[in-house]
């Protein structure tokens, strides 16, 4: 007789079932659930795989957001606000980045505004003069050929360079140009140049010593901060692959700013005659029979 297992129904033997055959079908039930275990799990991997990629570009896009700044001193047109000026509040005042990196190199070719507007927004854009922002509001004094201090807040740190730029703009119906502010290319205080490199482990506010021309003043300049960080990668021009090379992130900010001769006081541009900002040396409120200082606007350069 085979060697088999005995099938018995209603006490009598119907047929033979070879025990390799049941072997062979528990080892096939057993691989299925395996094959759909493993199934199963690969398809749960691929899940939390998508959404691990979710989570990380949702955190990539938050730390993007969160890496920018303004200028508190002289207050900027877009953060004066914040600082008790009668100016628009910009909720935004971070993000003047010339509509962000595509927008400016993509869709701009590289340009943008003035002030930090997107290049392409009809003029006058918001941040500059004659804009919702642009109002002209006065924030600091300064005297010529003084050294003066920068304030300025960097939520997150892209290192990269600063520069400041200078342009002398009396005339209360004309705009600011990028022509006007790069005839003013201001020197830092410690004679290293130009450019200010951000240390990459500065975060908040910091300040920055810039050098004033002995032969400018003015009754209305604006100042202009611009930050080219260095948080993308690139080809630099050896044709090598390296972070901070290629188009940028720009930073631009715009601040209304008098510059008095020497020995000339200062005055509230917001109330002629009553008291300086606190960005000059000494308060100065003259008495009621002081005529108000003439304050001329005027370049031998």
């Amino acid at each position: 007789m085979p060697r088999g297992r005995v099938l018995q129904g209603q006490g009598k033997v119907n047929s033979y079932f070879p025990c390799s055959f049941v072997a062979t079908l528990a080892q096939f039930c057993d691989k299925e659930r395996f094959s759909a275990q493993h199934l199963y799990y690969h398809q749960f991997s691929l899940i939390m795989g998508l959404l691990l990629k979710v989570l990380l570009v949702g955190v990539v896009a938050c730390v993007e957001i969160n890496a920018h700044g303004y200028m508190i001193s002289p207050a900027a047109r877009n953060s004066a606000w914040r600082f008790g000026y009668d100016t628009p509040a910009n909720y935004n005042d971070n993000e003047l980045f010339c509509g962000g990196r595509q927008v400016q190199h993509s869709r701009n070719g590289g340009n943008c505004g003035v002030c930090g507007d997107p290049w392409h927004v009809s003029k006058p854009r918001p941040h500059e003069r004659g804009g919702r922002f642009g109002r002209g509001v006065i924030t600091a004094s300064y005297t010529e050929g003084q050294v003066i201090p920068v304030t300025l807040y960097i939520s997150a740190n892209h290192k990269g360079y600063y520069e400041f730029r200078l342009c002398n703009n009396n005339n209360p119906l004309a705009r600011e140009t990028q022509e006007c502010l790069n005839k003013q290319l201001l020197q830092l205080a410690d004679g290293t140049g130009t450019r200010y490199y951000l240390d990459g482990n500065i975060r908040g506010k910091h300040t920055v010593y810039v050098q004033l021309s002995a032969r400018l003043y003015c009754s209305h300049c604006v100042l202009q901060w611009k930050w080219v960080a260095e948080n993308n990668w690139g080809i630099c021009p050896d044709g090598q692959g390296r972070m901070g090379c290629g188009p940028q992130e720009t930073f631009v900010n715009c601040a209304d700013v008098r510059i008095l001769r020497k020995g000339q006081r200062p005055f509230d541009s917001q109330n002629p005659g009553w008291k300086s900002y606190a960005n000059t040396e000494q308060d100065y409120i003259p008495n009621a029979k002081e005529s108000m200082p003439n304050v001329g606007c005027h370049s031998n350069i």
